[in-house]
C-alpha cells in the first residue's frame, strides 16, 4: 500500500479502505500537540510513536511529502501540529548520513520548526516554554547532526552556507523561546565557525555582520550595554563592507539601517 499524505489527512474516501490508524491522524496530531503543550511526556512520547509509524510505515509518505504538509499547516497556523511533522520528517531522513543531501534536509526541517515556533510565539506568548523545552531541543540535535557533516570539496560552500543557515534558524528560535543563555551560546558558535571557514575574509561576509548585531542586541536584553555597543559597532562595519549581499538577495542598505538604529539606542541607554 502506498498512500498519500495530502489524501490521509483530507480524510477522502479512499482512507476506509486503509489501515483504520489512518483516520486517527488528524486527532493524533492534535492530541499530540496537547500532551506536549501539557508536559505530559511519557504519553505524548507514545501518541508522537505512533504518528511516525502511521506516517512512516502504513501510509509510506516520503519526506518531502511529510515536509509539505508541515508548511501547510503552517500557512494555516496550525503551528503545533507542523512542529510534529518537522520532527516526524526529521525522524524519516537518516541523521546518521552525514551527507550534503541529508544536511539540506535536516535544514529544511529546522526551517519548519523556526517558522512554527516564530508563528506560535507571535500568536500566544506563552507558548515560549513549549518552544524552550520542546523545539529548541530538537533543533539542537539537528544542529548537531549537521555539523558533524564533514566537508566535501566539490560541495564545500554549499555546506557551509547550509550551516550558517543552520546556526540562524536555531539562534532566532532560541530568541522567540526567551532562551536568552542558549541564543549567546549559540551566536558565539556561529561567529567562531565563520572565522574558521573563512579566515582573513570573514568580514567581508554579511552573515558574520548578522551574528554580530544578534549577538549585540541580545547584550541590550541583558542590559550589558557596553558590550552590545562593541558588539554593534563591530557588525555596523561589518555590514558596510560585506561583499556577498547579491548572493543572498538581501538588501545591504535594510540591514545597515537597522543595525545603525539598534546602536544608536543602545548609546542613548549608555548615557
Amino acid at each position: 500500500m502506498n498512500g498519500s499524505l495530502y489524501d490521509a489527512y483530507g480524510v477522502l474516501d479512499v482512507i476506509y479502505q486503509m489501515d483504520s490508524r489512518v483516520r486517527d491522524l488528524p486527532f493524533l496530531l492534535q492530541y499530540c500537540a496537547s500532551l506536549m503543550v501539557t508536559d505530559r511526556d511519557d504519553e505524548a512520547a507514545e501518541a508522537y510513536q505512533l504518528i511516525l509509524v502511521i506516517i512512516r510505515d502504513v501510509i509510506r509518505s516520503s519526506f518531502e511529502e511529510v515536509l509539505a504538509v508541515a508548511e501547510k499547516f503552517n500557512e494555516k497556523s496550525k503551528n503545533l501540529q507542523a512542529a510534529i511533522l518537522a520532527l516526524v520528517a526529521r525522524d524519516m531522513s537518516d541523521k546518521n548520513v552525514f551527507t550534503p543531501h541529508n544536511a539540506q534536509k535536516q535544514v529544511n526541517c529546522l526551517s519548519e520548526l523556526r517558522d512554527a515556533a516564530r508563528l506560535m510565539t507571535d500568536k500566544n506568548s506563552r507558548t515560549r516554554p513549549f518552544v524552550k523545552k520542546k523545539i529548541v531541543p530538537a533543533m539542537l540535535q539537528i544542529k548537531d547532526d549537521i555539523l558533524q557533516t564533514e566537508d566535501n570539496l566539490e560541495f564545500k560552500e554549499k555546506l557551509i552556507k547550509l550551516k550558517i543557515a543552520m546556526l540562524h534558524g536555531v539562534e532566532t528560535t532560541q530568541l522567540h523561546a526567551h532562551d536568552i543563555d542558549g541564543r549567546i551560546e549559540t551566536l558565539r558558535l556561529a561567529l567562531l565557525f565563520m572565522e574558521q571557514m573563512y579566515e582573513n575574509q570573514v568580514r567581508k561576509k554579511h552573515f558574520y555582520g548578522v551574528f554580530l548585531h544578534n549577538l549585540g542586541a541580545t547584550f541590550i536584553d541583558l542590559f550589558r550595554i557596553d558590550e552590545a555597543i562593541t558588539h554593534l559597532r563591530e557588525a555596523l562595519q561589518v555590514l558596510m563592507d560585506a561583499d556577498d549581499f547579491e548572493e543572498s538577495n538581501e538588501s545591504k542598505e535594510k540591514h545597515v539601517q537597522s543595525t545603525t538604529r539598534v546602536l544608536r539606542l543602545a548609546e542613548l541607554a549608555f548615557m
